[in-house]
């Protein structure tokens, strides 16, 4: 993602992240678990904390934002590899970065993990 290097004008990523908040707000993002939805909001919750300031609100969209990934993504069953075998390789990356940024934000904000509770699975 171009808007995520430190030399990318702030009026271009500003653009950017006001486009893909329309698209939500319009495709009902929050609310349909695909796979689609989980990758944009992953790159939403992360997009802020490459470029914003570390403010109370942003943080909490960009936890928010990651928890609801990681639900979706536990609706999809990405956290257990034996349930499709098709799109295999994607599913484990899309969890795998479920629960990076799980983890990520848990360690920089103190939040609580999300996905501690569910078990990870055989996505060796």
């Amino acid at each position: 993602m171009a808007a995520s290097l430190r030399d990318t004008p702030p009026g271009l990523f500003d653009l950017f992240r006001k486009t893909v908040s329309s698209l939500i707000r319009s495709e009902d993002v929050l609310s349909t678990p695909t796979m689609a939805n989980i990758q944009a909001l992953l790159i939403l919750s992360m997009s802020g904390d490459c470029h914003g300031t570390q403010t109370g609100s942003l943080m909490s969209f960009a936890w928010t934002r990651t928890g609801t990934a990681i639900r979706m993504a536990q609706d999809l069953n990405l956290h257990r590899a034996e349930i499709s075998k098709e799109g295999t390789e994607t599913r484990r990356r899309v969890w795998a970065t479920c629960v990076v940024v799980d983890r990520w934000y848990s360690a920089a904000f103190g939040y609580p993990q999300v996905r501690r509770s569910v078990p990870i699975g055989d996505l060796g």
